[in-house]
């Protein structure tokens, strides 16, 4: 069975630690090193939280 790591669209803010909990549930599956867990994370962002990523990558200078 594939499981598949969970989406998040930045919509409800209370859905935001679920998401979290989600996600580290994920990983703790599948053994990935930080690096591929932040990509990981950054490309499950959807709509607003989108938005609010590229946002943060401009204000702090961050490249990909």
């Amino acid at each position: 069975m594939k499981i598949k790591p969970p989406l998040f669209d930045g919509e409800a803010k209370e859905a935001t630690e679920a998401w979290i909990i989600n996600m580290n549930q994920y990983f703790q599956i599948y053994e990935y090193d930080d690096n591929l867990r932040a990509q990981l994370f950054i490309y499950q962002l959807r709509d607003k939280a989108t938005l609010w990523w590229e946002e943060i990558k401009i204000a702090r200078n961050i490249d990909e």
